[in-house]
């Protein structure tokens, strides 16, 4: 009996780890759009005082300000391997953004799609578990824009980030028309703008943060 049991156990162990694995489990927690799946996010109308990133936010010892993933792709990964470790910490600030993974130009249509879909399910989770959450709209080429405004609320409060868009010609041209897209779909209320202002795009509704690496930099001089 002793021997059926310890394989049961582990049976078990194994089911769990498997279903964990691409975060199967959450689906239970979250609604999701029709055409492509997409994890569907809720209205969040909060404009945050200040904006902390995650891995600052992790450590810090007065937590307070929203949360953004505006930061390299691993730097928060440990987010999305377990995202139940995180909630309390989270829980403890105004709110948070919903996770920036990256959409590279040089990655394929299916690895752009994830990288969509992983965020949309952490912010959706997060929502779930009682955390204001500002859905975080990215793009990457036109063919993205089915699946990456799917399941973000219309007439909401969005997120938009510009890190790294000005210095690049073609970078430029391609965030300026998905923002433009974004805008015409989803009339958002207000938009969260992290990073440089791109000209063309709609100051008014705006509210600009800046990223904090750069600032500290420009203010050293560097």
């Amino acid at each position: 009996m002793k021997g059926h049991a310890t394989q049961s156990t582990e049976d078990s162990t194994a089911r769990k780890r498997k279903y964990h694995l691409d975060n199967l489990h959450l689906n239970k927690f979250v609604n999701f759009a029709d055409k492509y799946e997409m994890p569907m996010m809720m209205s969040c109308d909060i404009i945050p005082e200040k904006l902390v990133p995650f891995n600052v936010a992790m450590s810090s010892r007065n937590p307070s300000g929203c949360v953004h993933f505006f930061i390299d792709d691993y730097q928060f990964e440990r987010l999305w391997l377990y995202p139940e470790r995180y909630i309390h910490r989270l829980s403890m600030f105004d709110c948070c953004i919903s996770p920036d993974f990256s959409q590279y130009l040089d990655m394929t249509f299916p690895q752009r799609m994830w990288n969509n879909y992983r965020g949309k399910l952490i912010g959706a989770y997060l929502q779930y578990s009682g955390i204001s959450v500002i859905p975080n709209v990215t793009w990457s080429t036109p063919d993205s824009y089915d699946y990456c405004f799917e399941g973000i609320p219309a007439n909401s409060t969005i997120a938009i980030n510009s890190t790294g868009v000005a210095r690049h010609g073609l970078s430029r041209f391609l965030w300026l028309k998905g923002y433009k897209e974004a805008l015409s779909r989803l009339t958002p209320r207000r938009i969260i703008r992290y990073g440089n202002f791109i000209e063309g795009e709609n100051e008014e509704l705006s509210v600009y943060f800046y990223n904090e690496r750069i600032e500290t930099l420009r203010k050293n001089g560097r």
